[in-house]
């Protein structure tokens, strides 16, 4: 295997391959909850890209879905049962060696290593779509802030316990405790706080989510309204549900979303190291 500092870079060919594969993911969930009337919509820079550029955003190497937690709950119980077989649904369950904050759907028959999965030699590593599941958080904007803490701190001791990671950072007392913990931790004692954290609120309506597996986890709480009944739009040819305040939604995560980024910075998300396409 490459090593990470040996990056590979995809061309347009390739960028190409790869989208289509997701759309084709993106499809086989989408059919599935169709079949079981769960509700998911369009997430992350999957998204923007619908709102954007009415598919992929171009230069976008990954996929993202959003479910709320009830409806995770839902898809779970089928997903396994219903997934066409050129798929396989990975979470802690089906892949024990996989220890993600957050599901995947990967495609078997390929290989898809970034610098951080090129140390974790040993589970299911295909072209994968994201999976982010967004809990109910607290009313009160204190009790949101510690809930946003307590995930984060949970999230981060679960990566650095799986990969075994070691800070070198000040104060020295307080990150050599840090350490400790990591060295003599069991990585499923921080999956199953993690867990209980993004859960605290869960069967709650408190009127607010956050996005407490995906990387808007920063971004804090926000109404969950702005999910509500998804909306239908266009993505490469097919209509996918999106939350029913997209605007907003995407302002949250995103800023200025209607606008371009810099042309240096239209690249890919992931470093990937290893690429394989499947044969079929």
């Amino acid at each position: 295997m490459e090593t990470p500092q040996e990056r590979k870079y995809l061309s347009e060919q390739e960028l190409a391959r790869l989208q289509q594969i997701l759309l084709e993911m993106i499809l086989e969930v989408d059919r599935i909850c169709k079949k079981h009337h769960i509700t998911y919509y369009l997430g992350g820079g999957t998204l923007l890209g619908a709102v954007r550029h009415q598919g992929f955003i171009p230069w976008d190497d990954d996929a993202d879905l959003i479910f709320r937690r009830e409806d995770y709950v839902k898809f779970r119980r089928v997903v396994k049962k219903e997934l066409d077989p050129r798929y396989f649904y990975q979470d802690r369950g089906t892949d024990p060696y996989a220890h993600y904050v957050n599901p995947k759907i990967r495609r078997n028959g390929s290989v898809y290593v970034t610098e951080f999965g090129a140390k974790q030699t040993k589970m299911h590593q295909g072209i994968f779509l994201d999976i982010f599941i967004h809990d109910a958080t607290a009313k009160s904007r204190f009790f949101q802030k510690l809930h946003l803490l307590e995930t984060k701190a949970c999230r981060a001791m679960l990566v650095a316990t799986w990969s075994q990671k070691q800070y070198d950072r000040k104060p020295r007392w307080f990150y050599g405790a840090v350490n400790f913990l990591i060295r003599h931790s069991r990585v499923t004692t921080w999956e199953k706080q993690t867990d209980w954290a993004l859960t605290r609120y869960r069967g709650r309506r408190t009127g607010y989510y956050y996005d407490g597996t995906g990387e808007h986890i920063d971004h804090g709480a926000f109404p969950s309204a702005w999910l509500g009944r998804p909306k239908q739009a266009s993505f490469c040819g097919h209509l996918l549900p999106i939350p029913s305040d997209a605007h907003r939604y995407l302002t949250y995560s995103y800023g200025d979303y209607q606008k371009l980024p810099p042309e240096e910075e239209r690249v890919a998300n992931h470093a990937i190291v290893k690429l394989q396409f499947p044969n079929d």
